[in-house]
């Protein structure tokens, strides 16, 4: 435990005049906050001998390990962007969003043979559903006319929810936001199996109803992230500057506890200008921000703000956090929570 604390202690990553390392900075220190994935790279992956197929996992370890009094994520941006083919390495200002799901990717990629990486992956990707349902006939969701409709479903891994934020004076709250989300969005359809307008309507015809698109989580991870989309699209979109109110322990669906364990900030007016700073809670419980090579403690009251573009969370458990279990939902757990939603 000590061992981890002075490491984390000590990673003050270089900004240099002219690159804009705050993005891939603070990436960086966001995901050190991922416990079983800092753990892997710092206790699996060797750093010598140079390996090519592994480069980028092992620049990532490399740096987690340093004991030097200032690192540079220079070489780690630049693997990024070659090996995920996005132009990530040209100076400029760049979104974290890109970043981090970017080398998460290159990660993936470079480790789909390890199996115990896999284990790792598991503990910070979930899997989640998307079911189209007739409004009407909630929770079923089959047509209220022909009845033969049957709800659709489809699945996806994630690694981030996304919540869409309002423009707001007032603060608003991430509790209630999720459950938005997972109400779904409503929206206008037409039944494929009694629509009799030719062509099809597609949703736009005479027979069209109001269904909803809703959510539910399939497998939830030790590690839940929470992206927070302030910007429109567009390079030079304003961003919403609305607070939302991440509470320090979230309760997610109803029974699956979480503490809040690090964000990623956004300071500035634009996707294109400002600086990014990330906050991580240590292991003593304290919360240190990491401001490129200005390391800080704040009190657990700053740590939510207007710039929070990033949340953390971290699975409660009475065991080690290493050994803590993947919780994956029943049938029966997922409809009961479809209905308390309704």
């Amino acid at each position: 435990v000590g061992s981890e604390m002075c490491i984390r202690d000590s990673l003050r990553l270089l900004n240099n005049s002219g690159r804009n390392h705050c993005f891939s900075n603070s990436t960086v220190q966001y995901i050190g906050a991922m416990s079983e994935l800092r753990n892997f790279l710092m206790t699996k992956v060797s750093i010598e001998p140079l390996q090519e197929a592994i480069a980028t996992v092992q620049e990532l370890a490399r740096i987690f390990k340093s004991n030097a009094p200032e690192e540079s994520t220079e070489l780690l941006r630049q693997l990024v962007s070659q090996r995920s083919g996005m132009d990530l390495a040209s100076g400029r200002q760049e979104d974290v969003d890109e970043f981090l799901r970017a080398s998460l990717s290159v990660i993936n990629e470079e480790l789909a043979d390890n199996n115990e990486y896999q284990e790792i992956r598991s503990t910070f990707w979930g899997r989640i559903s998307f079911t189209t349902r007739f409004e009407n006939t909630l929770p079923v969701g089959n047509c209220p006319k022909c009845q033969e409709y049957q709800p659709e479903t489809r699945e996806e891994d994630f690694f981030a929810l996304m919540l869409t934020v309002p423009s707001s004076a007032s603060p608003i709250n991430l509790s209630t936001q999720l459950s938005a989300f997972f109400r779904g969005n409503i929206f206008w359809r037409s039944c494929p199996e009694c629509c009799k307008c030719q062509p099809p309507c597609h949703e736009t015809g005479p027979c069209k109803q109001m269904a909803r698109r809703q959510l539910s989580i399939l497998t939830a991870p030790n590690t839940l992230c929470i992206q927070l989309t302030r910007f429109a699209r567009g390079r030079d979109a304003r961003k919403v500057q609305t607070v939302v109110e991440a509470p320090h322990n979230l309760q997610l669906m109803g029974f699956i506890d979480y503490d809040l364990v690090a964000t990623m900030d956004h300071k500035g007016p634009t996707i294109q200008s400002g600086h990014y700073v990330s906050k991580v809670k240590d292991l003593d419980g304290s919360w240190k921000l990491y401001d490129d090579t200005r390391v800080s403690t704040i009190s657990h009251w700053g740590v939510v703000s207007k710039d929070n573009y990033f949340l953390m969370y971290r699975r409660k458990s009475s065991s080690n956090t290493w050994e803590a279990p993947i919780l994956e939902l029943t049938p029966d757990e997922i409809m009961q929570v479809s209905r308390e939603l309704f």
